[in-house]
């Protein structure tokens, strides 16, 4: 009855609708119950296979049905006495049925003597085949790796005795149950032996079984480069594989699959079937997605064995770019003025018979040829093996001297990037060339005197920073900015504005001096020492007369009472939402009664570095001795440093802490409850907190922030970004925007905001469209707003110099439930315009050929009833001269535009769009002498 769902109620009572299924309804009855029976459906399988007229519904329900019955009665009575059946005798019961116990009740009053041994023993027997499909599989793995096996051990016994009478007879292959004459009294024993040889083998070892089974090519494969080091292979994915078939996974999957199966491929005669299971389960646990790993090697085995094969036949040219580099290469190492670190670069002669070439190879290139060596550096020979010592031990020696010899540039990289970044000023600019046969002992010189210099370095800049105070203020690339501004001849005006941003970080009432009154700064001297505090000195002649004036904080509001930092003792702020951040740090300067200034203030990103750290600590530690007691210190976001710095940075602490009078705040955020290190070694001074509550932070930033507000719609196209452009223009402000959108993180937004430039005579308009990255632009906000100045360890900008404050419009794009708007908290806290849909906030302008003139006129017309006695002109010599009043046009766009009231499209976009295109239409239909009134009323009358 297939269309049975169709069947009007009516229909299926009348009895003519049912007279036509009567020969057949009694069977369908009968057979109802056993609708989901496997065993049921098995026995009717083999009935209607051996009766050839059991064509026809009436036949089979009539005749066939009731020897399906008998046949299934007959299996289901001697099980009675099932410990007397073989498994031949229940095949038919037991085959594919995954559920015994649901059979088992459905036999009609059998469940007096179903018991659990016998319900145990028929779920072992419809297992059969699948235990001999997983034997088979191991009995093939154990084939692939050459285990040892005796002739009759227990895996052929078991597989022998699973299988039955269709060892002996080719055409019952696959009929395991049914000519099997194992008793089922023996099965319990059987599978106990068999669970007792495989007990620890778990489903995820069946797995690796599985697919190691299926993977024999892929096996012999991993046989051909045992003794390769193929880990530098997935240098040669780019070069060597087509995308379609391999990737860098891939590669990268068979290197682990290499690793872990190398043991199993060595000395395994002397395994044994127990021993070889134990190590293989050991393997799956301590990597349980092997088997996905090997079916992905398994599947791209060929593309794989031709990327090795192109590799190896390379091997030869590579050798010789790696002799030539050993033997007649030179290093040079420079500056990398773009990225403030050091580069190398790789150069030697190859000559041919007709010609010279100078190569020349960058870092990437020469780690290039190190993987390339290590993948063609010869595997141990063994003892049989007859070779010429020649040409083996020559290749050999020349690959080890490449690997070391780069090893050791990428250690001089490193120390040379350091005293780059420390801004030692003998590296600003330099280039070293080490030439010769001896390099590599030439590099091992020049690495130990880099060590000593970068030591000596860290020492001067210690002392340096100990004796002048304001050095601590700037990273290095901030303090050769001033060096060059004291000591250049000719003005480098973006440098000066670097330095004046920088003076400003410090003091915002402090002044850059000119250059010529600056006459304190050694110029070539090789003493780094005085350098650094004559620059130093010069920046206390700077500060020293300029008045501290720390701006206090006034607002009322609910304080935390325990958010207090005490001198002399570290306090350590944990939460558990990145987005409270801002309420604490807010919390522990309200407490303290002032503003946060810029240099008082270090929020970390996952680029901050070690040595931004160090000077801060150095900062806070030295303030009491310099004048700055009274000022508290706040390091935030500590939990994006990772270990390596969190480490440092709690070394740095330990041995300042002796230092007397500080007043230094550390602020973790630890989510998802994920330890980090700094909040482990102070656990002692680690106390919960979320900060100030969302009242407190509005009084607190509509007091700092008057001059701020943020412009937010229930939808888009509510004009928004007009109604800031003419607030602006009130102001007498020019609206300079800054557009925020995805995929911009905190150290974008802040070579962004520097490029802006923001000059005195404009107001900023930061229009945000979208934020993937909401943590950070809400930082961002924070830090503008509160400090004026936003920085980076290699950006820093901030408002421009006024009298008056910046005026700073933020827009936010209207999103689904407000999501954008509610995942920048800091926006949450400032003056606001939220716009909701007013038709008087229509702009109509009055120029006469404008597209809202012409659509209303039309309009006006139709709602006067005069839109088919009437002409309207425009850009003739008859044009209409009037304009309609803003108000009119208003109404008339309300009525004709939103006369459902649908506020899907309450916007003035939809507006604009719908103005434009109409007017467009119109004033095409007016100019057209076809479309006249005059000539209507001829067409239609």
């Amino acid at each position: 009855m297939p269309n049975s769902n169709k069947v009007m109620l009516k229909e299926a009572m009348s009895p003519d609708y049912w007279a036509f299924h009567g020969k057949t309804l009694e069977s369908a009855r009968r057979c109802y119950k056993y609708n989901q029976s496997r065993s049921f459906r098995n026995i009717f399988e083999v009935c209607i296979r051996e009766d050839t007229a059991a064509t026809k519904v009436e036949y089979i329900a009539q005749r066939l049905i009731p020897v399906v019955f008998e046949r299934y009665n007959t299996v289901c009575k001697q099980l009675k006495e099932w410990d007397k059946l073989k498994v031949s005798d229940v095949a038919l019961f037991c085959e594919n049925v995954t559920n015994i116990n649901a059979e088992l009740d459905l036999i009609d009053g059998y469940k007096g003597h179903k018991s659990n041994k016998f319900v145990q023993t028929l779920e072992y027997i419809s297992r059969i085949p699948h235990w001999i499909e997983r034997l088979k599989e191991l009995e093939t793995v154990l084939q692939l790796f050459n285990i040892a096996r005796n002739k009759d051990d227990w895996l052929k016994e078991s597989i022998d005795s699973l299988k039955g009478d269709s060892l002996k007879d080719d055409s019952l292959k696959g009929d395991f149950l049914k000519n099997n004459s194992m008793k089922l009294s023996q099965i319990i024993s059987f599978f106990a032996n068999l669970d007792k040889n495989l007990y620890n083998v778990n489903d995820e070892c069946w797995k690796l079984i599985k697919e190691l089974s299926n993977a024999d090519d892929f096996i012999n494969f991993l046989k051909e480069i045992a003794e390769h080091d193929i880990k530098n292979l997935i240098n040669g994915v780019d070069d060597h594989s087509d995308e379609r078939l391999i990737q860098e996974d891939t590669v990268s999957s068979l290197i682990q699959v290499k690793r872990f199966l190398l043991p199993f491929m060595n000395n395994n005669e002397r395994e044994t079937i127990k021993s070889f299971l134990v190590s293989l389960s050991n393997v799956i646990d301590e990597n349980p997605t092997l088997g996905k790993k090997i079916a992905l090697c398994n599947s791209c085995n060929m593309a794989l064995r031709n990327m090795y094969q192109s590799i190896e036949n390379r091997g030869e040219a590579t050798k010789e770019k790696i002799k030539n580099a050993v033997q007649n290469g030179s290093y040079t190492f420079g500056r990398d003025e773009k990225e403030d670190k050091c580069f190398v670069s790789l150069k030697y002669t190859s000559r041919t018979s007709k010609s010279e070439m100078i190569m020349t190879y960058n870092m990437n290139e020469i780690l290039d040829l190190r993987g390339r060596a290590l993948l063609i550096a010869k595997p141990k020979i063994s003892e049989n093996d007859v070779t010429h010592e020649k040409d083996e031990e020559m290749p050999k020696n020349i690959i080890d001297e490449f690997v070391v010899q780069v090893d050791l540039a990428q250690e001089i990289i490193d120390v040379l990037s350091l005293l780059i970044q420390l801004g030692h000023f003998d590296y600003r600019k330099f280039e070293k060339e080490l030439i010769g046969k001896n390099k590599k002992d030439s590099m091992k010189k020049y690495l130990e005197f880099l060590r000593g210099e970068l030591k000596n370095w860290q020492t001067i800049v210690d002392n340096a920073q100990e004796e002048c105070y304001y050095l601590t203020f700037f990273p290095a690339r901030h303090i050769l900015a001033f060096y060059d501004y004291f000591t250049s001849e000719k003005l480098d005006e973006e440098n000066e504005e670097e330095c004046k941003t920088l003076i400003r970080f410090v003091n915002s009432k402090a002044q850059l001096p000119p250059r010529k009154d600056i006459k304190g700064i050694s110029r070539g001297s090789k003493d780094y020492l005085k350098i650094l505090c004559e620059i130093g000195n010069e920046l206390e002649k700077i500060f020293r007369n300029i008045q501290k004036q720390p701006r206090r904080l006034k607002a009322a509001g609910q304080r935390v009472a325990s958010d207090v930092v005490k001198r002399g003792k570290l306090f350590i702020a944990a939460c558990a939402d990145n987005t409270k951040v801002p309420n604490i740090i807010m919390s522990l300067y309200a407490n303290h009664g002032y503003y946060p200034e810029p240099w008082q203030l270090l929020i970390c990103t996952s680029s901050t570095t070690m040595e931004e750290l160090t000077i801060f600590i150095k900062r806070s530690y030295f303030a009491s001795d310099n004048g700055y007691e009274d000022h508290l210190f706040c390091i935030a976001n500590l939990e994006l440093l990772d270990f390596e710095l969190q480490y440092d940075l709690v070394n740095q602490i330990r041995s300042m802490q002796e230092q007397e009078g500080y007043l230094l705040a550390l602020i973790c955020c630890r989510e998802n409850g994920i330890h980090h290190h700094i909040l482990d070694q102070f656990s002692s001074d680690v106390k919960a907190t979320n900060g100030l509550n969302n009242d407190s932070m509005r009084g607190i930033y509509r007091e700092l922030c008057q001059n701020v507000i943020r412009v937010s719609s229930d939808l888009s196209g509510q004009g928004k970004t007009e109604w800031i452009k003419e607030d602006s223009f009130k102001k007498k402000k020019i609206p300079r925007s800054f557009l925020i959108s995805d995929d911009m993180e905190f150290g974008r937004l802040v070579s962004q905001f520097k490029e802006c430039k923001l000059r005195p005579v404009e107001s900023l308009h930061i229009n945000i469209v979208s934020a993937n990255y909401p943590g950070d632009v809400n930082m961002f906000l924070f830090e503008l707003l509160t400090l004026g100045i936003v920085s980076t360890n290699v950006d820093i900008a901030c408002l421009p110099p006024s009298e008056t404050p910046t005026h700073i419009f933020i827009e936010i794009a209207s999103t689904t439930e407000q999501h954008l708007l509610n995942s920048l908290p800091m926006t949450g806290y400032l003056l606001f315009n939220h716009m909701s849909w007013n038709i008087k906030s229509l702009k109509a302008s009055q120029e006469i050929n404008s597209p809202i003139q012409v659509t209303c006129h039309y309009l006006n017309l139709l709602d006067r009833n005069d839109i088919d006695s009437k002409e309207i002109l425009f850009r003739t010599d008859k044009a209409i001269k009037d304009p309609l009043p803003v108000e009119r046009c208003q109404n008339l766009i309300e009525k004709y535009f939103f006369n459902k009231g649908n506020k899907d499209i309450s916007s003035f976009r939809f507006v604009e769009i719908f103005i434009n295109v109409l007017a467009d239409q119109l004033v095409r239909f007016s100019s057209s002498q076809f479309f006249t009134v005059d000539n209507l009323k001829l067409m239609i009358y």
